[in-house]
């Protein structure tokens, strides 16, 4: 309430955002670098300096929409096409098949449910330490405490789908500066959202549809099962490739962003099978893939905040800033030339 002090900021270029725990957080844009007549961005041409020390809900929801649109994609194939064709059941009787045994008293359905719960953390647990072992045989050791967050503002900068990634995990933790409470608990919530959509459309929908596709055209039990898993493992494993081609990301030529994708490609696709196999020797539920798909996204998402805090904060908001800004550019040419049609 000083208005004087207000005032004060207001003649240095700041500007008021909002009230957090009875305080005024203001922002101010600061070059920090000369402007680029022919580029609005610049080599760094500006980042925002307190975009960072709070979690909204806004943030959290922006990330989480793109994949509960996923999900209600994935409820309508399997409540419009899986359950009248393939489980000939009503669409809460296929749903609920998908997560639980049917045709159990409820202290069978019980051990049953914890039965996948266990299964699925035992398989996050094996999963990390493989991947831990990969890296240790076939990648060079982390870099030191001294320069690791140098290391991680470097690799950002090589390789702009890892910016991109890492992008919604900065903006969701209120640029890595909320307290660890809230911004685990964020990170729950939003890859509860996502997982959720990717096991429902991957295994619930596609892993099944192309099971019940083999098994119609009087394929072997087995080979519906290996055709089903690899098939859905590849689209899997082709959605999280995509992450080369995500808007904003600059590439020297094409070559470069293709190899990018394949090695996004290659890291993903043994999960995918790993989510793909779980559900199918629990009978085809989708619950245990969950808890091991939840449980290792939360794992590398805390790990990889847990990097964000160690690297310098005004270069990691730049970074993200001028990711920001190549979208924006990238969105702007694309309406340009749409209009010139």
């Amino acid at each position: 309430e000083n208005k004087a002090a207000i005032e004060l900021y207001n003649r240095l270029g700041f500007s008021s955002v909002h009230q957090r725990r009875g305080h005024l957080v203001m922002r101010k844009k600061i070059p920090a670098a000369a402007e680029s007549v022919s580029s609005p961005r610049g080599p760094a041409s500006r980042f925002d300096v307190l975009e960072c020390g709070g979690i909204s809900i806004k943030s959290v929801l922006a990330q989480i929409l793109p994949s509960l649109t996923l999900g209600f994609v994935a409820l309508f194939g399997i409540c419009a096409v899986l359950a009248p064709l393939a489980y000939r059941a009503s669409p809460t009787d296929t749903l609920f098949q998908l997560f639980f045994k049917t045709g159990q008293d409820s202290q069978l359905l019980f051990i049953n449910l914890a039965a996948d719960i266990v299964i699925g953390l035992a398989a996050a647990i094996f999963a990390e330490l493989c991947r831990r072992l990969f890296n240790t045989l076939f990648f060079s050791s982390k870099p030191t405490q001294q320069s690791k967050g140098n290391s991680i503002i470097n690799e950002l900068i090589a390789d702009p789908s890892l910016a991109a990634q890492k992008e919604s995990l900065w903006r969701i933790t209120g640029g890595a500066a909320a307290a660890p409470l809230t911004s685990a608990i964020a990170i729950i919530f939003w890859q509860l959202g996502a997982v959720l959509s990717e096991e429902l459309y991957y295994r619930g929908l596609l892993l099944h549809a192309f099971q019940r596709l083999a098994l119609a055209a009087t394929a072997p039990t087995l080979t519906a099962n290996i055709l089903a898993l690899v098939v859905s493992t590849a689209l899997f494993a082709l959605a999280h490739a995509d992450w080369a081609q995500a808007d904003g990301t600059q590439y020297d030529n094409n070559d470069q962003r293709e190899k990018r994708g394949a090695e996004w490609f290659l890291q993903t696709a043994p999960f995918g099978a790993l989510f793909a196999l779980l559900c199918l020797l629990t009978s085809d539920r989708i619950l245990a893939p969950i808890i091991t798909h939840l449980t290792l996204n939360v794992a590398w998402c805390l790990a990889d905040l847990n990097d964000l805090r160690q690297a310098p904060r005004a270069q990691l908001a730049s970074v993200f800033d001028d990711l920001r800004s190549s979208r924006q550019e990238q969105m702007q040419q694309q309406q340009q030339s749409s209009s010139s049609f």
